[in-house]
C-alpha cells in the first residue's frame, strides 16, 4: 500500500510541474533551452516510473491483483516515453500543434488513469479494513 500512496503523490506532483513546463514550452514563455528541457525530460521520468509503480502495486502488491491493469500502466507509461522522447521527430510529420496536442492529451490521460485506479484501490482498502 506504501508503493501504491508514493507513486500517487508522485505522479500529481510530477504532472503538476511538467505540465506546467510544457505549456510555458508551447506558449512560448520559456525557451526549451538545454538545461531547462532536461529538467522537463527529468520530472517526466519520475512521472512514468510513478505510474509504472502504480502498475506494479496493482498487478502484484495489492488485494484483488490485476495484472492486466498492471500491463495497461507499463505499456501507458512506455508511450507516455516514447512519444516525449521522440515529439521532436515526429513534430517535422504531424506539425508542433498537433505534436503538442498529442503530447499533452497523453499526460492528461495518464493523470486520469492513475487517480482513478488509485482511488478505487483506496476505497477497497477501506472496505476490507472495515470488515
Amino acid at each position: 500500500m506504501k508503493l501504491l500512496c508514493v507513486s500517487s503523490l508522485t505522479l500529481r506532483l510530477t504532472f503538476v510541474f511538467a505540465i506546467l513546463l510544457g505549456l510555458y514550452f508551447w506558449a512560448g514563455w520559456i525557451v526549451p533551452a538545454e538545461g531547462v528541457r532536461e529538467i522537463h525530460m527529468l520530472i517526466s521520468l519520475f512521472f512514468v516510473l510513478s505510474l509504472w509503480g502504480i502498475g506494479i502495486a496493482t498487478s502484484f502488491l495489492l488485494p484483488g491483483k490485476n495484472l492486466a491493469l498492471g500491463i495497461v500502466f507499463f505499456l501507458v507509461g512506455g508511450a507516455v516515453a516514447v512519444v516525449g522522447v521522440n515529439q521532436d521527430l515526429w513534430r517535422a510529420v504531424v506539425g508542433i500543434e498537433a505534436m503538442n496536442t498529442i503530447h499533452l492529451v497523453l499526460n492528461i490521460f495518464s493523470m486520469c488513469l492513475g487517480g482513478m485506479v488509485v482511488g478505487r484501490a483506496l476505497c477497497q482498502a477501506k472496505t476490507q479494513a472495515a470488515n
